[in-house]
């Protein structure tokens, strides 16, 4: 599991822009707390093994939606 250190996830928690990118993640559940960020417009997650979205990213109402080309190697 990617360790986000406890410093991350409060500045992550109020911040308008997220980066983790190139961090090992799997899976939405280790950055959870970035749900909690009414004021996230930006969420960097290049180069890391995520394979799916959760449905409760709409609730993310200021999150800027960007389109990428996503690669799936079988």
């Amino acid at each position: 599991m990617p360790t986000i250190s406890k410093a991350e996830r409060s500045r992550d928690e109020s911040s308008a822009e997220v980066e983790y990118v190139d961090r090992g993640l799997h899976s939405f559940q280790d950055i959870s707390h970035i749900f909690h960020n009414e004021a996230l417009t930006r969420l960097t997650l290049s180069h890391n093994k995520l394979t799916s979205v959760p449905a409760n990213i709409a609730d993310l109402v200021n999150l800027q939606v960007f389109f990428s080309i996503i690669t799936i190697l079988f």
